[in-house]
């Protein structure tokens, strides 16, 4: 009779611990506001994945602290991204000013299906970070971009694009060979 008794104590403080659990995930939901990327963050932490560089400065595209993993795409120069575990793609350099340059590429990743623009706070102009939902699933990417001013005449640009879960990540190569294609058209 005593097992029983402290098996149902066990079952009872069980499903108030479990339901406590789904209050605190319902509660942060609601206090982050609209769900957007905050569910495939959580299964990201769920699954172990490793999360996106939000709180990495512009500076990250110097100090290595990018990471080959899953399908995530780095454009950047070797001489930027020195300690880059895997550049993909090397990007040519442009003319035209850093401004100029981030206007083209501006256009052209917003010109993608599902292309949004995220908040970053004011006073770096020449970062900026997309939320891209891309077909056909609708599973969000993060697209972290920098330019690069070489001189006043010239400039080239890092650009990080990565999920959450790296099973289910497009293959970027038909993606990344159209901008490129359309920033060199823009020249």
């Amino acid at each position: 009779m005593h097992k029983s008794v402290v098996g149902m104590k066990l079952v009872r403080w069980g499903g108030i611990g479990l339901l406590g659990v789904v209050v605190l995930v319902i509660v942060e939901l609601v206090r982050s506001g609209p769900l957007g990327y905050r569910p495939y963050y959580f299964l990201a932490v769920l699954l172990r994945e490793p999360l996106d560089i939000g709180s990495i400065q512009p500076s990250g595209f110097y100090n290595g602290t990018f990471r080959a993993r899953g399908k995530s795409l780095l454009i950047c120069r070797a001489n930027v991204c020195k300690s880059a575990e895997k550049i993909d793609v090397e990007p040519p350099t442009f003319e035209g000013s850093a401004e100029v340059l981030m206007e083209r590429l501006d256009a052209v990743i917003m010109a993608e299906p599902g292309a949004g623009a995220a908040y970053l706070a004011p006073g770096d102009e020449l970062r900026r970070r997309y939320i891209l939902r891309a077909p056909p699933r609708g599973l969000p990417e993060t697209i972290d971009l920098l330019v690069i001013p070489l001189d006043d005449t010239h400039a080239t640009f890092a650009l990080y694009a990565r999920d959450l879960i790296r099973e289910l990540a497009p293959d970027r190569s038909e993606r990344t060979a159209r901008w490129l294609k359309a920033l060199r058209d823009a020249q």
